[in-house]
């Protein structure tokens, strides 16, 4: 009999002990999903950024900035020729084009009035100043390229008039849809193909 009370004993304990092995190995996997869990939350914030960091690369933008400005009368008169010359840049993963480029001309009428008008690009029928090309439009923008040249705006002295030019601003639309803006602060101006 009391061998079999041992018996019992000894098969409680070993209930007991299969018990406690078994939450302390629950409590380790549970620690151990815990830690991954962790781990594939970092891992996909790391995939969410580097998305949104392609898409941003994807997004349509130009950047422009003025190399240089020239103004002259060609011989004859009537007329005063605006030179721009431009650096385009598309930082983007996509290709574009530029299509379009005009200049706006803010300028004060004598009544105080400030007007705005805008010039197409082009230099059809003038000679240019030595050096000089123009940029034609439309041109291809390669993706992360860029572009240079001679944006070329024709002011007839009837379009101003009596007014007081205040900025001349270039701007440049891309085919993705951004349209940017360069203002020109000082222009050179040529005198018989020599600046001035």
């Amino acid at each position: 009999m009391h061998g079999s009370m041992l018996l019992q004993q000894a098969a409680s304990q070993d209930a007991d002990g299969w018990r406690v092995w078994t939450s302390v190995a629950s409590a380790i996997i549970a620690a151990f999903a815990l830690l991954v869990a962790f781990s594939n939350r970092k891992t996909a914030k790391k995939a969410l950024r580097l998305s949104e960091r392609q898409e941003e690369r994807r997004a349509a933008r130009v950047d422009l900035s003025l190399t240089d400005g020239i103004s002259w009368r060609p011989a004859g008169g009537g007329c005063r020729w605006i030179g721009m010359q431009v650096l385009a840049v598309n930082p983007t993963d996509r290709d574009g084009s530029l299509v379009a480029a005009d200049l706006h001309v803010t300028y004060t009428l004598a009544s105080g009035d400030a007007v705005v008008v805008k010039v197409p690009h082009g230099a059809g029928g003038v000679t240019l100043p030595e050096g000089i090309t123009t940029l034609d439009i439309p041109t291809r923008l390669q993706a992360n390229g860029a572009v240079t040249g001679w944006l070329m705006f024709k002011l007839d002295d009837a379009l101003i008039g009596d007014g007081t030019i205040e900025r001349y601003d270039a701007v440049i639309r891309d085919s993705r849809g951004p349209m940017e803006t360069v203002q020109a602060w000082v222009l050179r101006e040529i005198v018989n193909g020599e600046a001035s």
